[in-house]
């Protein structure tokens, strides 16, 4: 597939898989053909480069969806029901309308005066978009909100329809999505703060993908095509609208010689996916209730002495479990729109993420954070690893890209 596109920073952001590649991993050979020809024009240039025919999207003008930003003063005059806690601390404001619902929820750190999430509802109850806000809580000044994601879905079929960055205020990532009835994603992405764009093509069932970069006049600048099944990349680079190179890659396995299999990593193998087996409000234990009297939480105090809790949304669905079992090996599993996520403890103090996606793929982030280490390996829906990397004090260490057989393809 196309090579991965950050997501927003805000983003989000599991078992062994079956069939998991435990042969040592092996290292990419790279053959290319690259043709250079900057003067060369129109039919006269496609034709040197052996592509007949060239799809040429053009770029798409995305606008960004618009953030709600209040001020201390600002939400205390929200007009809604305003739903405490049960230690007497606001959680949410609920504001209705003829047009639907809205959500506020409220930042932990600072319940009356900075707002954390806002879920916005047709009036179908049907959720139609989704904006978080990244507070910064400092004693004696306002709340600050350096990052704030929005992301709007389709009432319909509950899909991504536009994700929306802002840093400071200002938007600077922009991605707007569309569904072809052949399984086609295309992503169209501006990055406002370059002034540049892209479309990314990508079609899992047939393993091909495409990314086609332009400039800030809407220029195409390059297309790269990829094909899994054929382990190739082609590279088309465009001067003034005219194909002025193309280069063809193709990769194999070879033996590793790295001395290192981050696939045979214990602390990478994805935790179980959560599957609820019974009701989490019949559960047993303390139970606490919102002011409105909606189910808050349940805590249950387990044989070993340790502690679980259930915690709920305002409409009754399960939003987290807290697994503190064992206080040295803590879990949470946090259930959220487009995911589940597991955070654990492992032995040497590291924390371990994984995150499960509703079509079964998985990411798993292991972080020490006393020795500033990461190391992070993407599965695809069939339990095969995609893409693994590590980083220290901040920097690249090492990147696996793999094939749809597990087999490493490159390697730097």
């Amino acid at each position: 597939m196309i090579d991965s596109i950050n997501s927003l920073p805000m983003v989000r952001n599991i078992s062994m898989p079956n069939g998991l590649n435990t042969n040592p991993i092996q290292q990419p050979q790279q053959n290319s053909q690259i043709s250079n020809n900057s003067n060369l024009n129109g039919m006269n240039a496609l034709a040197s480069y052996n592509a007949p025919s060239i799809s040429r999207p053009v770029a798409k003008n995305v606008q960004p969806l618009l953030p709600t930003i209040l001020q201390p003063e600002a939400i205390k005059t929200i007009q809604g029901e305003k739903i405490y806690n049960s230690m007497g601390e606001l959680d949410s404001i609920i504001k209705k309308t003829n047009d639907g619902t809205v959500v506020y929820k409220m930042e932990v750190q600072a319940p009356n005066d900075a707002i954390n999430k806002i879920e916005t509802y047709d009036a179908q109850g049907r959720l139609v978009q989704v904006q978080e806000n990244l507070n910064i809580i400092e004693k004696g000044k306002l709340p600050r909100i350096p990052l704030i994601q929005l992301v709007k879905y389709s009432p319909e079929t509950g899909k991504i329809l536009n994700e929306t960055a802002y840093q400071d205020g200002k938007p600077f990532m922009v991605i707007e999505k569309e569904y072809e009835p052949n399984g086609t994603v295309k992503e169209y992405i501006v990055n406002l703060k370059e002034k540049t764009s892209s479309i990314v093509e990508t079609n899992e069932a047939q393993n091909m993908g495409r990314k086609i970069d332009f400039d800030k006049n809407g220029n195409i600048t390059s297309i790269v095509t990829k094909d899994e099944n054929q382990h190739s990349k082609e590279k088309l680079q465009f001067i003034n609208g005219v194909v002025a190179s193309r280069s063809v890659e193709t990769k194999s396995p070879v033996p590793n010689l790295t001395n290192k299999n981050p696939m045979a990593d214990k602390d990478l193998v994805p935790a179980q996916a959560y599957v609820l087996g019974y009701d989490p409000k019949q559960v047993q234990g303390e139970k606490v209730y919102f002011s409105n009297g909606a189910l808050e939480a349940i805590s249950t105090m387990t044989e070993s002495g340790g502690i679980v809790v259930h915690r709920f949304d305002l409409n009754g669905n399960l939003a987290a479990i807290l697994d503190q079992t064992d206080l040295n090996k803590p879990k949470t599993i946090t259930f959220n729109q487009d995911n589940q996520s597991i955070s654990e403890r492992l032995a040497d103090g590291s924390e371990k993420l994984t995150v499960i996606s509703k079509d079964g793929s998985k990411d798993v982030t292991v972080m020490n954070y006393k020795t500033d280490f990461e190391k992070h390996v993407a599965y695809t829906k069939e339990g095969l690893p995609k893409i693994y990397y590590e980083r220290s004090d901040g920097k690249n260490e090492m990147l696996m890209e793999f094939d749809k057989q597990g087999n490493i393809i490159k390697l730097v």
